[in-house]
């Protein structure tokens, strides 16, 4: 009776538990296939595929730089960017996961970001970048919030 009480109270305030029904797996691989079409969409040079990958309120964080936040700036850091000869960045997204409820999840990978340094030669850094993912109300996933990490001397990412 108390249980049958309280589910009642919490479905009447709205609190019921959401849960997908596609399948955790399923979700996991869509959510992996979203950063891969991305990962393309950037290689290619498309930028405004790439931008739809991204939510509005998006954020990235990266080291050494303040944290970039909103699509007007994440347009704006791209511009940038891709203004300087030679600059470019891929990515290889290894992993996925998604949470219970199907709404948030995050993908994990490596990366490659080329950029001309201080003696004008091309650099490229390596790394591991983790994202954390939304799934809009269309049912698309949209990235919320981009963090990596460079690896030292650009040395292999040591696997468990």
């Amino acid at each position: 009776m108390v249980r049958h009480l309280t589910a009642t109270v919490l479905l009447t305030l709205g609190f019921a538990p959401v849960v997908s029904a596609q399948p955790q797996e399923s979700q996991e691989s869509e959510l992996l296939q979203a950063d891969r079409e991305w990962a393309k969409a950037a290689a290619a040079g498309d930028m405004e595929t790439a931008f739809s990958f991204w939510a509005e309120d998006a954020e990235i964080y990266a080291p050494g730089r303040p944290p970039v936040r909103g699509m007007g700036e994440i347009r704006a850091l791209v511009a940038m960017r891709r203004s300087v000869p030679g600059n470019f960045i891929v990515w290889e997204p290894l992993i996925a996961d998604v949470s219970g409820s199907g709404d948030l999840g995050f993908t994990r990978g490596t990366y490659a970001m080329t950029f001309p340094g201080p003696g004008g030669d091309l650099v490229t850094t390596t790394g591991t970048y983790v994202s954390i993912w939304r799934r809009d109300e269309g049912s698309s996933w949209k990235c919320i919030l981009e963090i990596h990490s460079p690896l030292p001397n650009g040395e292999p990412e040591a696997q468990d």
